[in-house]
């Protein structure tokens, strides 16, 4: 499977619907056999590196690990659940697995499922809507829209959402910038065609959820925005409107 390992380590930068759709895209709309190589191919690289930081703690020949962050903290034993799928008869069946690292400490389990917890989020989500009666009435639609992973209808409709991927997707800014243009852009956008009812405080909190960005003040210059950002924006809302709103 080409290019795993590189969209592997950079997965904690995704935002669940792009995660939903490249699962999709890569398994070839959910085919069951792709599916499972997939999330075996994920937890293989995800053990694999728990496996490497256990063993180097086990055979750590330096500095004694305990003088660096605690007696307490290291024989604190740490599970990692992992999920795995089978497949028979139109039904996934889901196994759940304790593994063990009695080695590892909480920052550095953390660090390393932080990488992977996105996906099997995803993943799983994936399996329970196959297994449910909606998957029946599918009909080849982009399941990630179905399953509408980050979609609150509370906060924004269903248009608002997918213009909300489609801005994360393509307008290049650096920073907590982008989201918070973003945020004022679709505030003021027309509100006959766009709901988006967050506030400053649940937006936060659904960007950092999504890409681990933390916001911290929304105030930007007005000269910047509106001169030269909101064109832009508007620019890419055109584009959307004429690609997916037909």
């Amino acid at each position: 499977m080409t290019n795993l390992k590189e969209y592997f380590y950079n997965v904690n930068n995704y935002s669940d619907p792009i995660i939903m759709k490249f699962i999709y895209d890569f398994t070839d709309k959910f085919n069951p056999f792709l599916l499972m190589a997939l999330n075996k191919e994920f937890l293989n690289s995800y053990l694999f590196d728990l496996d490497e930081v256990n063993e180097w703690r086990v055979n750590d020949d330096f500095e004694p690990l305990e003088n660096l962050i605690g007696k307490e903290e290291l024989d604190k034993s740490t599970n990692v659940l992992c999920r795995m799928y089978t497949y028979s008869d139109k039904v996934y069946e889901i196994k759940e697995v304790l593994e063990h690292y009695s080695n590892l400490s909480d920052n550095e389990h953390t660090k390393i499922a932080a990488k992977i917890q996105d996906f099997q989020y995803c993943m799983h989500k994936i399996i329970l809507w196959l297994n449910s009666d909606s998957a029946s009435t599918y009909n080849q639609q982009p399941a990630f829209d179905v399953l509408e992973i980050g979609f609150n209808r509370n906060n924004l409709n269903k248009k608002t959402h997918e213009l909300f991927t489609y801005l994360v997707e393509n307008y290049e800014k650096k920073g907590n910038i982008k989201y918070i243009n973003i945020f004022k852009f679709l505030k003021n956008s027309d509100k006959r065609m766009y709901a988006f009812n967050f506030t400053e405080d649940l937006y936060r909190e659904h960007i950092f959820r999504l890409k681990g960005v933390q916001i911290t003040k929304f105030s930007t210059a007005a000269f910047a925005y509106g001169d030269k950002e909101l064109p832009i924006l508007n620019a890419f809302e055109e584009a959307f409107r004429k690609e997916h709103l037909k």
